[in-house]
């Protein structure tokens, strides 16, 4: 019932308001939406919307979900019983049932795709601390480099005794790295 009205409020919003610049900050809420209706106002946005900035959003805020409902999928299909069973908890019956039956290479894909757009034609959309094509290219970089089971991209710094070191000369070993900061 509630998910009935949810997405007749979606529907109604876009059809009503696809125009209006103002939409931007509609799309970061619908964004938080599991209900259907958010992807397909998210996908009309992107396709439909006159304004540069309120398609950039959108096309980030799409990415991003495929990019969740990939990982959704693959945790799914490599769950054992106690793991599902608590991923049935924490998700609506509609979204669980939903992300079990995606293909997670195809829809990480797929969300990459919008990522690298986004980076390409919507780089200058301001976001919420950078812009989009900031944001965006740091989570493909998080995708595509600092993976488990991915060689780490090289870091160089000073060592313990202030002598100049690089990840790469410890290649083979067990290496903790501890990143720390004073602000």
């Amino acid at each position: 019932q509630d998910g009935v009205m949810i997405a007749s409020v979606i529907d109604i919003a876009v059809r009503d308001y696809l125009k209006s610049e103002d939409l931007g900050s509609f799309v970061d809420q619908v964004a938080r939406c599991s209900n259907p209706a958010g992807e397909r106002a998210l996908q009309t946005i992107l396709s439909s919307s006159p304004h540069h900035d309120v398609r950039g959003k959108a096309c980030y805020q799409l990415g991003m979900k495929k990019l969740s409902a990939a990982q959704l999928a693959r945790r799914i299909q490599d769950a054992g019983d106690e793991e599902l069973d608590m991923l049935k908890s924490r998700y609506t019956e509609v979204a669980f049932t939903r992300a079990k039956g995606l293909e997670p290479k195809i829809i990480q894909a797929v969300g990459e795709k919008l990522l690298e757009r986004v980076v390409n034609e919507f780089g200058d959309v301001k976001g919420r601390r950078r812009t989009l094509g900031r944001s965006a290219a740091a989570e493909l970089f998080e995708i595509r480099k600092l993976q488990i089971g991915m060689i780490a991209p090289e870091i160089e710094g000073m060592g313990i005794y202030e002598k100049p070191m690089k990840l790469s000369q410890f290649r083979g070993k067990v290496v903790l790295l501890d990143f720390w900061g004073d602000w």
